[in-house]
């Protein structure tokens, strides 16, 4: 079994199937993948099974089964990229204006990100580089005030020397965050918050692009402040940006924030928008914020590739 589930996904592959393209004749999509080497773009085609994952990234020691958070995502959090978000795009493609997002929709979609969000090995590392050093010296600071059987040397030595091994980390760090109770608190916390639909109405030439970390958190008042624990969830001037295909994304504010007066007029509704700037902004957050490859739609993603500069 522990071989079986090896390539534990940080996107869910039926996310990233919508970015894809289906092969003929075989029940595979394929995705127009890119990343930096040195400097240089690379661009290459991959099966949506074969990008996204890194190999026993959720393993853990404190359960029966060590791939139990990799059951988790599979059941609780990528069935709901299966058939409720194909609900919901669907519903927005056959609605368009007249459609509006409701409360189970914003469940569902808040789900979606919040899990996508804790699960990247970007909030990992914050809490392995940030977090946890403060937890250790505070342990430290309480062990000095315990009495010890070893004489003040050893003691310090042992103090000096306490550190969490990174599987402890990595299990405190799962179990917190997925916390029932606590994971429902943030889902709930970003559902109350205000929604945009927004349809790329120029998606064949420039569509939204997605990533292996997809989900965008900026800072409305700092450009350059990205990522959760950064900016946070409820501060007013947090906004979420999470593509749903090639032509439709999700935008999320707080509606105690800049748009509070305008938030009753346009939670939920649908936007079409034909701004290549904004767009091509988005796409270039995403792409830099990727943790290993980004992915680019057809027909552009055969355009790049065609305008890429030779090795010659």
């Amino acid at each position: 079994m522990s071989k079986e589930y090896s390539k534990q996904h940080i996107v869910p592959k039926c996310y990233l199937d919508r970015f894809a393209t289906k092969s003929s004749g075989k029940d595979r999509y394929i995705i127009g993948t890119c990343t930096i080497e040195s400097g240089r773009l690379k661009l290459f085609e991959h099966a949506t099974t074969e990008v996204g994952y890194i190999r026993d990234f959720y393993d853990v020691t404190d359960k029966d089964d060590p791939k139990y958070w990799e059951h988790y995502f599979a059941e609780k959090i990528d069935t709901l990229c299966d058939k409720k978000l194909a609900s919901i795009i669907s519903s927005i493609h056959l609605s368009e204006k007249s459609y509006v997002l409701g409360y189970p929709e914003k469940i569902v979609l808040s789900t979606i990100i919040i899990a996508q969000l804790l699960r990247v090995p970007d909030s990992f590392n914050y809490v392995y580089n940030h977090i946890v050093p403060h937890a250790i010296d505070e342990v430290k600071s309480q062990l000095k005030k315990i009495p010890f059987r070893q004489n003040a040397n050893q003691k310090q030595r042992i103090i000096n020397n306490y550190q969490l091994p990174k599987v402890l980390q990595k299990e405190i760090y799962l179990n917190s965050s997925f916390d029932e109770n606590r994971f429902n608190r943030y889902v709930e916390l970003l559902a109350h918050r205000m929604w945009l639909v927004y349809i790329n109405t120029i998606s064949n030439e420039i569509p939204f692009i997605t990533s292996d970390n997809p989900v965008l958190v900026e800072n409305l008042s700092q450009s350059d402040s990205l990522g959760i624990f950064q900016n946070g969830l409820i501060n007013p001037k947090t906004c979420f940006f999470f593509p749903l295909t090639p032509s439709i994304a999700i935008a999320n504010y707080s509606d105690r924030g800049f748009f509070s007066p305008l938030a009753s007029e346009l939670d939920g509704h649908i936007y079409r928008i034909s701004e290549a700037e904004y767009i091509i902004e988005r796409n270039n957050l995403l792409m830099n914020q990727a943790y290993n490859h980004f992915f680019i739609p057809q027909p552009l993603f055969d355009f790049t590739r065609n305008r890429e500069p030779s090795d010659d």
